[in-house]
């Protein structure tokens, strides 16, 4: 994963899985990269000890990330992802255009983000790509980020995305039901997807 999801995943999976402690149970970790440049390196060294793995990560990978995997992906889709990208690239140079200004990274992320919700939403080819990296292992959160998953209340616990992931894994600890999720998701539906897909796994092994 990238960043606050280290600290979400285990007791939502719980949740889902109604037993307390699931992941350690199944001999399952969730590994921090903070960065999806460190995605490659990871996998590498599973791969080479014989690990399954799975990615969770943010929708601008279809942007910035696939390139970093490209051992693991389909020529089509890297030219795909290419074209993404430089689409998206067009969309923030043209905002910047129309506001007269240099927008500041965090703008330029936003845009981007925005962009990419739209594409997702507007295209077949790209929701086909979406599922092809499924089915390689690579889950990535089409609503943008995990913050972009959080209710008001949620984004309301703290400042700082850490320590707010860590205050939600706190408050998740203590949930039974999956129904009372919707006090602090707006969805977890694909959260559901990589439980269920990791699920399957440690079924069959």
């Amino acid at each position: 994963v990238e960043g606050g999801e280290e600290h979400i995943l285990p007791p939502l999976f719980d949740i889902f899985a109604g037993e307390k402690r699931w992941l350690d149970i199944n001999n399952v970790s969730v590994v921090r990269a903070d960065s999806k440049k460190s995605f490659r390196n990871f996998v590498n060294v599973m791969n080479r000890l014989g690990i399954w793995w799975v990615i969770l990560t943010d929708l601008d990978f279809i942007y910035d990330g696939i390139k970093t995997l490209k051992e693991f992906v389909d020529d089509s889709d890297i030219e795909l992802a290419k074209k993404i990208s430089s689409e998206v690239d067009k969309y923030v140079k043209d905002k910047e255009n129309d506001a007269g200004q240099t927008l500041t990274k965090k703008m330029r992320k936003e845009i981007r983000m925005e962009k990419l919700r739209s594409l997702v939403e507007e295209r077949d080819e790209i929701r086909g790509l979406l599922e092809r990296l499924r089915e390689k292992g690579v889950f990535v959160l089409t609503n943008g980020e995990l913050e972009d998953y959080f209710t008001e209340q949620t984004m309301g616990l703290e400042d700082s995305k850490d320590r707010r992931a860590l205050e939600l894994a706190l408050i998740l600890s203590e949930i039974e039901e999956e129904n009372e999720l919707t006090e602090w998701f707006v969805d977890v539906g694909e959260f559901r997807s990589l439980f269920e897909a990791v699920n399957g796994k440690t079924r069959v092994d």
